[in-house]
């Protein structure tokens, strides 16, 4: 693992998508080819599939998502809580974190000011031992590889501990992968979501739309880039293909799996007093990526000890393992930049 100051966020070459000429994506994924349906039924009846899992993944091929549940014991819950509490206190630097602007080390977090709606937290899995444990979760690394069509591997998390007022995405577009074709996401709910807590939003049969392309073949955006042109382009293309969107409530322990091409957001939260905790696990064929980066601003002492912000990037190869499901880790765990302060140094040697 290594740390230099580089800007993330496609300012490096990225590699051209697949599309055809109207912008659609070219998928291989099995889930997407025109006799999904019968391919299911096939291995329903061979006895590969059971019955329940066959119209989970019908409605996956037709709609972009289903709804599963996971048995989320109270204690694991709790913990995750816990560590949230902990970390928010110690302010780790090798953690990643974003409130309104773009990820940020938590060691410059501010708690009152910025522990409310629409802050998150990455790969928390590195600093929270019962965040693992649900990172690599049988049951959802069963239903990624049922997806997929072959071994998966988790990218990493975000966890969200309140709702907001997300615009329409994809994860195609958001999420760094080597194929957003072959990319699944499992939304997993740790609290009851309910109308008041801003509930996630789907519009079924949108993984069909086409992309906007902010170069030729490129759907991810840049960093100074201007999304309001593709977002543009995306309310024409479900305004055209009359498609209506569906709010979703959750119990804790049940998952939304979401196609890569599936258009999401969700509702203004009406509480912002009342948690919506949540964990976003992405997941793509293990044999197409053999590394993972992750980047962040960091304030550290510049020139003549003046403060400022950079940025600062790691890469990782290292993968963790529980029961046979591989998830990888953190890439900035460890990174402990040039210019921190002395108790920032002090933190770090003491794995705080």
């Amino acid at each position: 693992m290594t740390g230099v100051t580089m800007p993330p966020h496609n300012e490096s070459p990225t590699p051209s998508v697949r599309l055809d000429h109207q912008g659609h994506l070219l998928s291989d994924l099995w889930l997407d080819e025109n006799d999904a349906r019968r391919q299911v039924e096939q291995r329903v009846e061979s006895g590969k599939l059971e019955d329940g899992q066959g119209q989970k993944l019908i409605q996956f091929a037709r709609e972009g998502y289903f709804l599963d549940s996971i048995a989320l014991e109270s204690s694991l819950r709790q913990q995750i809580i816990k560590d949230i509490d902990r970390l928010w206190r110690e302010k780790p630097v090798d953690l990643a974190y974003s409130f309104v602007r773009e990820p940020c080390s938590m060691a410059d977090s501010h708690q009152r000011r910025e522990r409310r709606p629409t802050y998150r937290i990455y790969n928390l899995h590195s600093h929270s031992e019962a965040l693992r444990d649900l990172y690599l979760h049988r049951g959802l690394h069963g239903w990624a590889e049922m997806l997929l069509g072959g071994e998966p591997v988790a990218l990493g998390t975000i966890f969200g501990e309140f709702g907001s007022r997300q615009p329409f995405v994809r994860d195609a577009v958001n999420v760094d992968a080597p194929d957003p074709a072959r990319l699944v996401t499992a939304w997993v709910a740790l609290d009851e979501v309910s109308q008041r807590t801003g509930p996630p939003v789907v519009i079924p049969r949108s993984q069909h739309l086409p992309f906007y392309q902010y170069e030729e073949g490129r759907i991810s955006i840049g960093r100074d880039e201007d999304y309001l042109e593709g977002y543009r382009f995306l309310m024409l293309a479900l305004r055209d293909a009359g498609l209506r969107e569906h709010v979703l409530t959750f119990a804790p322990g049940q998952v939304l799996f979401r196609h890569s091409g599936l258009v999401h957001g969700a509702k203004p939260v009406r509480d912002p007093h009342t948690t919506r905790r949540f964990v976003e696990i992405h997941f793509t064929r293990r044999d197409l990526v053999e590394r993972r980066g992750a980047a962040f601003l960091k304030r550290v002492r510049g020139k003549l000890f003046r403060s400022e912000e950079r940025f600062f990037w790691a890469e990782t190869d290292r993968l963790l393992e529980k029961d046979g499901c591989q998830g990888f880790d953190n890439p900035l765990r460890g990174l402990h930049p040039r210019g921190l302060t002395l108790w920032e140094k002090l933190a770090g040697k003491l794995g705080r």
